[in-house]
């Protein structure tokens, strides 16, 4: 037969269809209009009885009548069993419409509880199989009373494995897939059940994927509470070894479920340690972490690390069956929640020596550089955390003069994020310590210096500023000899210079803070000087990043106070300080903090070599330009620091007055103090002077780490809380202080420089 023969007999037989359809459609459609039209001529209008109007509340949630109701469930019937299959599709749609109504459906959900006829049972329970299909069918199933049927059915023990419990597994299934039918299903008791029959059907893989697929659906919708006290729950029936058989099963999909299964008890730690002891499972869950589908491998991550936490041996049994490999190409996965649970797994991971190995050799570290500018704050913060453990390795030769390396090192370090840019310079840091002379030579082609006097004088967080000056240490310290001279100059020149100038006009500025009507007598104020758009200059202000560094630096800025315009901006004397008030006395122990850093280290004995060496003092420098005129203007800025807390605080003129001049008499008595005292009994006099301050204070040093453990669940929905609760922890000391309690620490930043100035016998 031909192909056009053939076209036209189906065109024909196409065309007879739809004509007897439409014939059908029609003489149906008389039919109804004529028996309406009887009814109503035959029908008189009269008032509803009571009983009526109480009918039709009853029936409200019945369909209106439609034209395909005239045809009989017979007719329905046969044409369910024609060979057109949009015929069959259609007497099958109108048939559960139906059934789902008000007038059939309490009949079929007594049907399904029946005992007496097992096929009539048998329908009901397909019927309702099919009608729970669509959700909005659901509810109604639900509200009629099903789920006690199917507790009934599925709850008889004798044969589990007939074709009546598994459709009746169907429809629970079903069920289980609407959220808001779990209240329900729980107060049934059907996560016991289900528990009970994965057991009982064992053999059956359909029905034990069901089970697992409904258990894992209902478990993990419930709150926190619940979904501890069921699980605990399924510990009492022995689930465990159940979940071990099932993991060992040929269907992968059973095997997906059952690994769901154990995620919710990970995630809770519940039983961790009698799952991670299960025989063979780090090979089973390694064999599926490729798949495909992306919903499998986060499951299995975020299973794994679950299982490791506080487990070094499970780690290192997971690091010996070859995760890492696996790791690093889920590092490359276009799903975001498998990079992420990567990154965390991997976190946990780089702890051990063996995990930074292998992630070096496979190379792990390029993925996870490239990562770095994809992901937020929060993984950030673990890439920077992995990043230190690998450099702790011996291979780390292999990436430490990687320019990606450094680039990604310094945009960490000019971070946004305060805490980022914290994490960035402590693994500067780490770079820096394990770098040999080489390396710390391309991280200052880098412009790490340049980048490093932008966070020392524009930073606002101490911890950054003090780690910064420990990084400048550690270069000047891998410097071969013959270079290390010309290191320390532009360390001198370009950070410890500047910073002591910056200090001296910051206590000025501070003291005027504290003090309103108070002049100082610092040789930086002067009744002529002025202070342009009203701001105190300083050779500091206004770094940029990358701003050059000079082998020298120029000649210093002269630092003037305008005293009119600091007691007119400055009149407010309240105990509470505005931010900006606040942070300037923040940024001023800052400084004096990272100073204390330089001169605690060898590289100042370098430094108190050039003090009073007129050989250095060029013709740009006057007499009170030179490195001693600065430092001796810091030790009387670093006096009137010190006497702070002595001083107390009043706002009338005649008590300033009073106030200026015990300023100036505690300096001058404990300067003619240490005068007439060996360096011995000044040591002594320092302590001693200390004590009779009697202020509380803690340590002066406030670095701080960032704590970087992990939730184990919903972390997509808690990253950002966490990470502002890290912030907090890593930035405890910016707490609104009172103006006493900033008074004191001032003055025990002061005292920790003085001390160490008295060493070197310079007061």
């Amino acid at each position: 037969m031909s192909t056009s023969t053939s076209s036209k007999i189906a065109f024909s037989t196409a065309f007879i269809g739809t004509i007897m359809m439409y014939r059908l459609v029609n003489h149906l459609k008389t039919e109804y209009n004529k028996s309406n039209a009887k009814d109503v001529k035959a029908k008189k209008p009269k008032k509803k009885s009571i009983t009526e109007n109480n009918a039709q509340v009853i029936k409200k949630n019945r369909r209106h009548p439609k034209i395909e109701d005239q045809i009989s469930l017979q007719a329905l019937s046969e044409l369910t069993k024609a060979s057109n299959i949009s015929l069959r599709d259609s007497a099958m749609k109108i048939l559960l419409d139906r059934a789902i109504s008000d007038d059939f459906l309490p009949d079929i959900i007594k049907a399904c509880k029946t005992d007496l006829d097992n096929d009539v049972q048998k329908k009901a329970i397909c019927t309702i199989q099919q009608l729970a299909k669509q959700d909005d069918n659901k509810r109604a199933i639900v509200n009629y009373g099903i789920l006690d049927s199917i507790f009934k059915i599925l709850s008889s023990t004798p044969n589990c494995n007939n074709d009546l419990k598994y459709w009746t597994l169907l429809i629970l299934h079903q069920l289980s897939l609407t959220e808001e039918l779990h209240s329900k299903m729980v107060e049934k008791g059907f996560i016991k059940l289900l528990a009970q029959l994965a057991r009982r059907t064992f053999g059956n893989t359909s029905m034990q994927k069901l089970c697992f697929h409904s258990l894992v659906r209902i478990i993990t919708e419930l709150d926190d509470e619940q979904s501890v006290k069921y699980l605990n729950e399924l510990l009492k029936l022995n689930i465990i070894t159940l979940i071990s058989s099932c993991l060992k099963n040929e269907d992968t999909e059973l095997v997906y479920w059952t690994i769901g299964l154990i995620h919710e008890f990970a995630v809770k730690d519940i039983a961790r340690n009698e799952i991670s002891n299960i025989k063979g499972l780090l090979k089973i869950m390694l064999s599926h972490l490729n798949n495909d589908e992306a919903s499998i491998p986060r499951v299995l991550i975020r299973t794994l690390k679950c299982l490791g936490v506080c487990n070094e041996p499970f780690q290192k049994e997971m690091i010996k069956q070859g995760i890492i490999e696996k790791l690093i190409s889920c590092l490359n996965s276009n799903d975001e929640d498998v990079q992420c649970w990567s990154i965390l797994l991997l976190h946990d991971l780089s702890r051990l020596e063996e995990c930074t190995d292998e992630f070096i050799e496979g190379k792990g570290i390029e993925t996870l550089l490239s990562l770095s500018s994809e992901v937020n704050v929060h993984l950030n913060l673990h890439i920077t955390d992995i990043l230190v453990y690998m450099l702790s390795s011996d291979k780390n030769t292999e990436f430490i003069n990687d320019p990606k390396f450094h680039e990604v090192v310094l945009n960490y370090c000019q971070s946004s994020e305060s805490i980022l840019q914290y994490a960035g310079v402590a693994l500067l840091l780490n770079l820096v310590t394990v770098a040999d002379e080489k390396c710390i030579y391309k991280i200052i082609e880098d412009k790490t210096l340049e980048q490093l006097r932008y966070l020392i004088f524009e930073s606002e967080k101490t911890n950054v500023m003090i780690l910064s000056a420990k990084i400048l240490l550690i270069i000047s310290s891998k410097i071969s000899n013959e270079r290390s001279e010309e290191i320390n100059n532009i360390i001198t020149y370009n950070f410890v210079l500047p910073l002591i100038e910056k200090i001296i006009s910051s206590t000025s500025s501070s003291i005027m803070l504290f003090f309103p009507n108070y002049v100082s007598n610092s040789p930086l104020s002067s009744p002529h000087s002025a202070v342009e758009n009203n701001l105190l200059e300083s050779p500091t202000d206004n770094y940029e990043p990358y701003s050059p560094i000079s082998p020298v630096l120029d000649k210093f800025k002269e630092c003037n106070v305008d005293e009119k315009e600091l007691k007119r901006k400055n009149i407010n004397n309240s105990l509470v300080f505005s931010d900006l008030k606040y942070k300037e006395i923040e940024s001023l122990n800052g400084l004096l903090e990272t100073l204390f850093t330089f001169i605690k280290s060898s590289f100042f004995d370098f430094f108190m070599d050039q003090y009073g060496d007129e050989s250095l003092y060029n013709d740009d420098y006057n007499n009170s330009d030179n490195i001693k005129n600065s430092l001796e203007n810091l030790e009387s800025s670093l006096l009137d620091l010190l006497v702070l807390p002595l001083v107390k605080n009043n706002t009338t003129t005649n008590i300033t007055t009073k106030t200026e001049s015990d300023i100036s008499n505690a300096a001058k008595e404990y300067s003619h103090y240490n005068d007439n005292n060996s360096s011995e009994d000044n040591e002594n006099g320092i302590n001693n002077f200390l004590e009779n301050m009697k202020y509380q204070s803690g340590h002066s040093s406030r670095e701080n780490d960032f704590d970087m453990e992990e939730g184990l669940d919903d972390y997509e929905e808690n990253a950002n809380e966490e990470v502002e609760n890290e912030e907090q922890e890593a930035n405890d000391g910016d707490k609104p202080k009172s103006k006493d309690d900033m008074k004191n620490e001032l003055s025990i930043n002061a005292l920790n420089i003085l001390s160490v100035l008295f060493q070197y016998g310079m007061i």
